[in-house]
């Protein structure tokens, strides 16, 4: 199995990924379980690897989620 690392960039509703080891594999999801199985996917159909690892690369921003309110 190989590992491949990808950044998570939020783009409105979208999470878009891009991975470090081969730069010209991108796809997006709308949910980070739907992201991870649309990476793995591409990693899939463009190189051939199949059970890949995934190291994500998460901004704040992604793996928080919403920002909550604060009580008043």
């Amino acid at each position: 199995m190989k590992l491949y690392h990808a950044n998570v960039i939020r783009s409105g509703r979208w999470l878009v990924a891009q991975t470090l080891e081969e730069p010209r594999i991108t796809t997006q999801g709308r949910s980070l379980d739907e992201w991870v199985y649309m990476v793995r996917d591409a990693i899939e159909l463009m190189t051939g690897d199949t059970g890949v690892h995934l190291g994500l690369i998460l901004p704040p921003k992604v793996a928080g989620g919403k920002k909550r309110r604060r009580a008043a």
